[in-house]
């Protein structure tokens, strides 16, 4: 399973020393490496490390989220965009899907 240590380095590495575990990596984006490969799947994990809150990168989240980050032959992510909705008292982020977005 070179993939995911390489993915636990890339981890360590883009976000200056934070671990992630061996288990919870491979459980998280397995099902991505199987479908895709982990040669497509690496690029977006990269970029969504560089980019993300390290509070919120986890592997289950960019499982979740995988096509957000798939990195285009230009090497431009997908735009994402965030909307703010407010619930109770609390404020949840949500992404607003491309149609969704003003043009």
């Amino acid at each position: 399973m070179n993939w995911i240590r390489e993915g636990m380095r890339d981890y360590t590495e883009v976000t200056g020393g934070g671990v992630v575990t061996f288990g919870r990596f491979g459980k998280g984006v397995k099902p991505l490496v199987e479908l895709h490969g982990w040669e497509k799947v690496r690029p977006a994990w990269r970029h969504f490390l560089q980019v993300t809150t390290i509070q919120y990168a986890t592997p289950e989240y960019f499982a979740r989220t995988y096509p957000q980050w798939i990195v285009k032959p230009k090497g431009v992510a997908s735009p994402v965009t965030y909307r703010t909705v407010q619930v109770g008292q609390r404020l949840r982020f949500e992404v607003e899907s491309p149609s969704e977005l003003p043009l």
